[in-house]
């Protein structure tokens, strides 16, 4: 199934017939999708390609195996969530609060988490080639079989 827009090659959004490009209105997919997190449903499998949620509030969202793939979600606070298996291939994810956050598996291939904190957060099996995590705080950050080309780990602490 592709958006419905004619000749767009992209997949629709989840629970929208279009992709982010070509959604009319997307302060209302955006408050569907908050009040989505905020009842706490299962957000699985979801397809947010390049949606742009810059400053939300995904606490506790479970997000495994979704489609984040050059999503904005700079300054967000991303609390307690599941990232496990997404594809956060180019995501902007700058000045994110990702405390105690699982991406276990996760692919964050050329993603940008500078000066994002990831206290306590789980990146086992991550793929972080050419990832920018210039000056993320990794504090207690578990970062076991992840791997690492070229990415940027310059100012970083843990």
């Amino acid at each position: 199934m592709r958006c419905e827009f004619k000749e767009c090659v992209n997949l629709p959004l989840a629970q929208a017939r279009y992709c982010w490009g070509h959604l009319a209105d997307k302060e209302a997919y955006i408050a569907k999708l908050a009040e989505a997190i905020k009842k706490g449903d299962a957000l699985t499998g979801w397809n947010l390609q390049k949606v742009v949620l810059k400053d939300g509030h995904l606490e506790k969202a479970d997000l495994s195996k979704a489609n984040l793939s050059q999503a904005v979600l700079a300054g967000s606070h991303i609390f307690d969530s599941r990232f496990e298996g997404a594809d956060l291939v180019g995501t902007d994810m700058t000045n994110c609060e990702m405390t105690h956050c699982s991406l276990e598996g996760a692919d964050l291939t050329k993603a940008r988490l500078a000066g994002a904190r990831l206290w306590n957060a789980d990146l086992e099996g991550a793929n972080l080639t050419e990832c920018d995590l210039s000056g993320t705080d990794l504090w207690g950050a578990k970062l076991f079989n992840v791997k690492l080309w070229h990415t940027v780990f310059t100012g970083a602490k843990s």
